[in-house]
């Protein structure tokens, strides 16, 4: 399923894991309401079986499979999860790292800003609107 490729995805990158954490997410939200929607689609069949309707043993079989191939989904997504915690530390690390040099930049930029920009004390107002269009 599609569902279930999203899980198996490659983590390579920050928004690779991303998707893969959302397919996760997704997975045990749903994960509830998907159970009762097995035990309807095993009701419909149990009575038709019951009732004599014709139904062929790959629909049968697909229809009795649902649950079990959703277990081994939801057992995929815990294992997938275990097997991700050394990404996930290390794109937090990363991420972490990256959100520090941002705000040195940013600082950095500030201060030079205030230094040079077009707001600062003494300048005139012809050279204050030329340096606004530049900053």
């Amino acid at each position: 399923t599609q569902l279930s490729a999203r899980v198996h995805g490659e983590c390579t990158g920050i928004e690779q894991l991303k998707n893969v954490l959302e397919a996760m997410d997704e997975a045990r939200t749903s994960n509830a309401s998907t159970e009762v929607d097995f035990r309807e689609i095993e009701y419909v069949y149990d009575a038709m079986i019951r009732y004599g309707v014709k139904i062929s043993e790959e629909d049968k079989d697909n229809a009795y499979s649902l649950r079990t191939r959703w277990n081994t989904l939801m057992n995929d997504v815990r294992l997938v999860d275990t097997n991700l915690m050394t990404k996930k530390v290390g794109f937090r690390k990363q991420t972490q790292e990256d959100v520090r040099k941002f705000l040195l930049e940013t600082k950095a930029k500030l201060a030079d800003f205030r230094a040079q920009g077009p707001s600062r004390a003494g300048i005139n107002l012809d050279e204050g609107s030329k340096l606004r269009n530049e900053w």
